[in-house]
This record gives C-alpha cells, structure tokens and sequence, in this order.
C-alpha cells in the first residue's frame, strides 16, 4: 500500500482539515487504521452491507475520527448521500434507505452541517428532488425534536429548507412542515426578499385542479400552525394576503372573493385573529374596510331606511364580518322599500307580498342591505329579538340563510331547530338557544329533528343553553337540563360530542344598553350666529369641490351617524373601544356612547365648517388611579396613527389624559408605557404637518400635566364664554387660545329641545372647525399654495390675529371682526357662470372670470391677508 500512512488505534486525528473531503480512514488486515489519499468517508459507505449488524458496527468503529471530523458543521457524508443520482439509489433503494438511516441515528448532528454555499444535506436533496432521502431523514426519531433548529438554517441567500421546498414546489411540504412542529421558527424567517414560508406559498396561480387543491391545503396548514406570519410584510410592504391580491391582479384576476387561497385567509383572521391583527394582515394603509355592523348603543331603537342607506356612505364592509351585533330594532321605511308587517301584508315597490302573521320583519331589511353592500359570510351572528311580538320564522331564515352564520346568537326563546337548521345547519359551529323551560321544547331541541341529529348540524361544536326560571321548581328544572344534555350528546355517539353549557338567563348574554339624551330650552348665541351667517355665505359658493373639503378627524367616543347634521360627511371611520372583557365585540365609531360627547363635537365642527369630511375615531375608556372613567392612551395612540394614514388636515381631539393615569405605567422595560406611546404618536403627526387642536384641562390650575395638551405639537384650548371671559375652571396657563364652551347649544335637529354644554372639550371642537373653515377658504381662494395655514405656527399667528383686542389677554378669536357678512352682500355671494361673468366685467369695466364673485373673492382675500399677517409676539 504505497500511499499508506499507519496509524495506531488511539492516534489523535492530527492530519484532517475538517472538510467534507477529508481523507476516509479504513483498515488494514492487521487491524491497524490507513488513510486512503483518494477515498472519502461516502466512497467506503457505498461497500458497506448496513443490513449487517457486524459490518455496520465494524465500519462506525474503524472510522470514529473522520466522523469526528465532519462534525465541525461543514459540508459532511450527508451531502454527498442526498446528491446520489436517481439511478444510483434505485439500483439499491432498500441499502441507500438504511445506509441514511443508520448514519443519521448514530450522527444526528450531521444534518445540520452546512456547505460553502450554505446547503445543508436537506438543501441539496431538494435540489436533486431526492424524495427518499428528504422522507427518510424527516421521519427519523432521532431527528425528530431538531427538525424545528434544522429547516431553521438558511443558505447563503437566506432561504431555509421549507423556502427551497417551497421555491421547488415540492409536493410533501405540508409533510416536512408537520414534521418540524411545534418549532415555528423556520415558518417565521424570511428570505432574501423578505419572504416568509406562506408569502411564497401564496405567490403563485396554479392551472391544474391537484396543483390548486395542494397550494390551498398548504396555505390552510401554515396560518393553523403559526397565524403570527399572517401579519409579517415583505420587503415590498406586503403581508401574505396582500401579496396574494398583487398576485391575482397581475394575473388578470380582480375579484379575490373567488378566491380561494383569498377566502381561507380572510375566514381564518375572521375566526382567529383580533380585530386590530386582522386588518393588519388583510389592509393596506388606506385600503381598510369595516369587518363588523354593531348598532348597539343606538340612542333610538327606531332606525329608517335612509339612515342605513347613508351608512353606505362611509361603511365599506369586508365580504366576511367577524359579527353583526343587532339590538331590538323597528324600522321605518322609505316610499317603496317596506321592513315592517302592517295590516298582515307586506308591500314593496307597488308589488304584494303574501300575507303574513303579525311578527315582525325588520332584522330583514338590514340583513338585505348588508347583502346589498357587498357581505358574503358573517361568522358570527347577535340579535336581541325577546320582545312581546318577536320576528317570524320565515323572517329569520330569510336574513341569515345566505350568509353562512358559524356562531348563532339569536335571542328569541323557545325559536325552533329547524329554523337554525335551514338558516345556518351546514355551517354553524356554536348554537346559542333560549329557552322559557318549556320541557317539550327541550326535548325536541335535543333530538333527532332538532340539534341531535349530526347530519343536520354537522360542524357542531357547542350548545349554549339559557333557560329561564318560570313556572317549574329548580330541582325540576334541572332535571329538564340534565334530560336535554343527555339526549343531545346520544345523538352524536358516532362524532365528537359538542360541549354543552347552560345558564340561567338573566338578560347579560346579548349585547348593548340604550340611551336616550334628554335636552333643555336654548337661547342665541352670538359669536356661533356670526359663524351661522358666515357660513350661509360659504354655501352659497357652489357647485361643491370635494377636493376641496377639509378632512378633520375626530377622536372621541363615536358619533351618531344619523344626525342631519353630519349625514353625507363621515368619509371613513374606526373603532378602538373593544366591548369590555371581549376579544370578538367592538362597539360601532357610527353609533354614539350614552354621552354622545363625540357626536356633538362633530356638529359643532360641521356647523363651523360646513365643507368637510370627517374622520371618525371611537376611543377606549379605563379606569385612571382615583377611580374615574378616563380615555386610554393606548386607544387614542392608535387613533392618532390611523388619522395620520388617512392624511387628514386637522385632528380635533376633545379630551385630556393626566399623566398620572394608570396608563403610565410601564409594561415592560423595553417598550413604551401607553402614555408614552400617546406622545410619540401626537409627534408622528406633528411631523406629517397635521394641525391638532386639543382640550386644556378643566381643573383649574391645580390640575395635573395632561395630554394631548402638554405636547408641544398640539393647540391647546380652552373655554370661555361668547364674549370671551375664560372660563374659571380652565387651568389659564395652558390653554393657548380659547373658545366658546360655556352653554353652547347642541340641536339634533329631530324637533327635541337643544341642550347646552360647557367645558374646553366644546371650545376644541369649535377651534377645530374654525380652523378647518380657514382652510377651506384659503383653497377657495387659490391662496393656500404658501401652505402658511397649515403649519402650527401659521394657524397659531391667524387665531393671535383674530385675537387682539385692545385690552385682554388676547387669546380668543373676536370672528365679527372678521367674518362678518352683510345682509345686503349675502345675495352677490355665489359662484358666477361664465355670463355672469361677462356681464359683470361689462358693468364694472373689469374683466371678471367665472367662479367666485368679486364681492366673495375680495372678502375672503381680505380676511386671509389679515390672518397671515405676521405679528410680533405671536404664539407659537
């Protein structure tokens, strides 16, 4: 043996480089080991029967070092078995299967070496599409709890093994993803391109029925196993679902909802994910849509038609709702579009319906109308229908059996199985029954043509019972519960038994509390008429320009969408005031709380200035230290970051929060506390040039730091009366103007009495809608390309020039001064056609174009040269 060097059987390794194509040691008859210059650790494996116990043993034994020497994490014997030719493994398929098997159980760790490339021996046996091998070493106990560590490890390009196998379309991925669960972390890294696992998953169109068939298998195992990638975005900015829908763009297809890769998604967040994450997963900034319809709170249980109709406006619904939450409901109908039963007939557009009973019909028109606004599928369905006269049966089938209900929440007692059955049999998954105790009703809920029979219900999971404590004794009525249980469950003796829960029903389990405002006398008030005259004029300037409109947004506790007030300008809105103890409810921006506070901050906005388009926000409420119910900062940072993305002009925000609130508590040590959060917020938009106007406190001046006043990004304001006397409760030092906010009246405009109100939160939103009014009519005026007006300091040295007075602190803005109309101009207020024009240039001798009047054009140029004259002393 030539080139032969002897080694004693214990000598160190003192010779090897540590590569994968170092030297194999074998041995001499004599028992001695010898390196072979031109052999490999592989070259000896291939001779070895690894069916042989003996051999197998003698080949481990003999080759103890250059194991050890592949163990240093590179390039390995592994390598080289994955990238055996198919012919070679088919001509001895059962030896190359125990050959990998018995190598892996005896050096595990060998699967996790790496080439120069990056590759470990999985990476090459995808890329020779060596099925057997991947299969082989995937199902090995030995690899089975590093599996997760080891499709962990990215190549040089950033890609894993699942990337690969993915980018290969290797058809038993779904296979090797199971394989390394409950290790997610493979399925959260991203390639060189920012790409998770289910981004690449989701990146093709397939033309074949099997291909497509797989692909959707593959997405649904990837959001069950690990739903947080559904939220991760690309390099380009795109999530996985968001990818999908670039995806199917490109591909000439539009409409996602036949879709199905897209409907799995979409139904999974509906189901799974909360609120805030699934618009996360499904939007793009701009690109949000409404995921729930929850009209509790509403202050009048009767609603119409024309209020849903204007809804449409601003509700821009998902084709799947996470829920519809529904209180008791009348509605009144427009001509031609009936809701309500009258006299046993149903009319619509001049046609007869058949003859009905005398229940009720009016959850139909919303559910129609819901139906009509683009909605597919609810998950999950609340109505309270416990009335002396409750909907039909035929009612209640015809609003939900197109829309797939999965959990059934509708509280009619003792309502019939077979109506569940034929609205939602086929999908619903958790039943919510109410029952008087009747035992006949019980009985026939329970059995075979009720909810006991499989075949009708078959995704069954759950059965809530509520029953009501009537007549029959408690031992007696548990008797009836304890027969329905039982009776339910024999139904389902060959499936999965749904659990069964009963409560007795006290009237907690269906959602919302209504309110009612009640008002008092009003009396004029001057400074509000001056800004009414002026506004007259304002809307005598037509046609309307909505690119034009101010967009304001208004953070607050919801507003009422049907006040005549706001009707047609909601442009979009959002809720971040979850119900209480709820991870599923979260109450309507369009619907107001008991305070409605929100909604008369939009009117007085919307009275100010009448050209705009609001922005709706709902906020949280808490609880701050001393026990007093407090805006969370939480909610309004996520608000103010949602109005920044909208790219409004003006935040109004009619509310303080003290720095003493429990919000500022830090929740850990490396994030901020919400109150902190709430100041990093209200500079992102700062720094977006939005104007924000924000309450001062109403505690005196003994009263605590509190935002968003305190932020040097925001105009704090407070009240005062329309003569301009501040208010004694506003602490004086940190408001920086004020305006009206002591009995200022409030109109719903549906024949009531107007209320008065009073604080700085009403001076805010008056502020804010004068400067909303300024800014219109700067645009109006073609004069706002200085863009003076909407920077802080330009908006603060216009509301110091409305301001001065010759004695006072000149910090409220004396408007008469300014937008004061004559009566005898408000009639050469309006937009000139262009004959008006000629005739009017004819007359003055000038030339005069179309559009704004002289007499229009030279007010408001009058008043803005005044606002943004520059003034020494000025705030800033």
């Amino acid at each position: 043996m030539s080139s032969t060097r002897r080694l004693g059987p214990n000598a160190p390794d003192t010779k090897k480089t540590g590569g994968f194509h170092d030297k194999a040691y074998d041995s001499d008859d004599d028992g001695f080991e010898t390196v072979a210059s031109d052999t490999t650790l592989h070259d000896i494996a291939l001779k070895v029967d690894f069916f042989d116990k003996a051999k197998t043993e003698a080949f481990f034994s003999s080759n103890i070092a250059a194991f050890a020497a592949q163990k240093n994490g590179k390039r390995n014997i592994l390598h080289d078995i994955a990238e055996e030719s198919r012919q070679q493994i088919r001509e001895q398929y059962s030896q190359y299967k125990e050959r990998l098997k018995v190598i892996l159980t005896n050096h595990p760790s060998l699967l996790s070496g790496q080439n120069e490339q990056g590759y470990t021996p999985l990476h090459c046996a995808l890329s020779k599409k060596n099925k057997t091998f991947v299969v082989t070493a995937t199902e090995n106990p030995k690899i089975k709890e590093d599996l997760g560590q080891i499709f962990a490890k990215q190549d040089n390009n950033r890609d894993n093994v699942l990337c690969w196998a993915s980018k290969l379309h290797y058809i038993f991925l779904e296979d090797m993803i199971t394989a390394c669960l409950p290790s997610v972390k493979a399925l959260e890294q991203r390639d060189v391109h920012g790409n998770t696992i289910l981004h690449l998953a989701v990146g093709n169109i397939w033309d074949r029925d099997d291909q497509r068939d797989r692909q959707l298998s593959l997405v649904g195992l990837l959001v069950k196993a690990h739903s947080k990638v559904l939220t991760q975005k690309n390099s380009a900015g795109n999530t996985p679902f968001q990818l999908r829908q670039d995806v199917l763009r490109k591909g000439g297809r539009r409409d996602s909802n036949t879709d199905k890769i897209s409907q799995l998604i979409k139904t999974f967040c509906m189901r799974n994910l909360a609120r805030n994450e699934a618009i996360d997963a499904l939007y793009k900034t701009g690109e949000e849509r409404h995921l729930e319809f929850d009209l509790a709170g509403l202050p009048n249980p009767t609603i119409t038609t024309e209020y849903l109709n204007s809804l449409s406006g601003h509700l821009k619904f998902e084709s799947i709702l996470k829920y519809v939450a529904l209180p008791k409901l009348s509605i009144v109908p427009d001509d031609g579009y009936t809701a309500r039963i009258e006299n046993g007939m149903e009319m619509k557009a001049g046609k007869k319906k058949k003859k009905s009973q005398k229940g009720l019909r009016d959850m139909e028109t919303i559910f129609s109308w819901l139906k009509a606004n683009g909605v597919k599928q609810i998950i999950k369905v609340i109505v309270v229908d416990n009335g002396d006269v409750a909907h039909t049966d035929e009612a209640i089938e015809n609003c939900l059996s197109d829309f797939n209900v999965e959990i059934w929440n509708w509280k009619r007692i003792d309502l019939c199985a077979e109506v569940i059955q034929k609205s939602a049999g086929h999908s619903v998954r958790e039943i919510s029954l109410y029952s008087s105790g009747n035992n006949a009703v019980l009985s026939s809920w329970a059995g075979a043509d009720g909810l006991g029979n499989p075949e009708n219900f078959p995704l069954l999971e759950r059965v809530n019972l509520y029953v009501q404590e009537g007549l029959e004794t408690s031992q007696r009525l548990s008797e009836y519960i304890e027969r329905f249980k039982q009776k339910l469950r024999k139904g389902f003796e060959e499936r999965k038994k749904p659990t069964v829960c009963h409560f007795l029903d006290t009237g907690y389990s269906f959602s919302g509390s209504f309110a009612t405002s009640n008002s008092n006398h009003q009396s004029e008030h001057a400074w509000l008429k001056t800004m009414d005259h002026f506004v007259e004029c304002i809307l005598q300037l037509l046609p309307e320009d909505p690119k034009k409109d101010i967009k304001i947004a208004v953070i607050d506790d919801g507003v009422d969408a049907s006040l005549e007030s706001v009707k047609g300008k909601i442009a979009s809105g959002n809720s971040f005031c979850p119900y209480p103890n709820s991870n599923d409810l979260i109450s309507s921006y369009f619907v107001p709380s008991s305070t409605s506070h929100g909604t008369i901050m939009a009117d007085l906005i919307c009275r100010i200035c009448p050209r705009v388009k609001l922005y709706v926000a709902r906020l949280d409420e808490g609880y701050a230290l001393h026990g007093k119910r407090q805006i969370t900062a939480k909610s309004a940072a996520a608000a103010i970051r949602w109005a920044v993305k909208c790219g409004v002009d003006i935040i109004s925000m009619s509310w303080t929060i003290e720095s003493t609130s429990n919000d500022s508590a830090t929740a850990s040590s490396n994030a901020l506390n919400p109150l902190e959060d709430l100041v990093s917020a209200l500079d992102e938009a700062g720094k977006s040039n939005i104007l924000m106007f924000g309450a001062a406190s109403d505690q005196g001046s003994a009263s605590k730091i509190c935002y968003p006043a305190e932020s040097d990004k925001c105009i704090p304001i407070g009240a005062a009366t329309e003569t301009g006397e501040i208010c004694p409760w506003v602490h004086q030092g940190q408001a920086k103007y004020t305006c009206p906010g002591y009995k200022v009246p409030f109109k719903r405009g549906d024949g009531t009495q107007p209320s008065y109100h009073n604080g700085s939160s009403v001076a805010t939103a008056i502020a804010s809608g004068l400067a909303g009014l300024i800014l219109y009519c700067d645009r109006l005026a073609g004069s706002d390309e200085d863009k003076k007006l909407k920077s802080k300091k330009g908006m603060s040295d216009a509301f110091f020039n409305m301001s001065i007075v010759p004695s006072g602190d000149m910090k409220f803005p004396r408007v008469g001064q300014f937008f004061t109309v004559e009566s005898s101009e408000k009639e050469k207020w309006k937009v000139l056609s262009q004959d008006d024009a000629e005739d009017e240039s004819m007359m003055t001798g000038t030339e005069v174009k179309e559009g704004l009047s002289p007499t229009a054009r030279n007010k408001l140029n009058d008043i803005l040269r005044r606002l943004k004259e520059p003034r020494h002393g000025a705030h800033s």
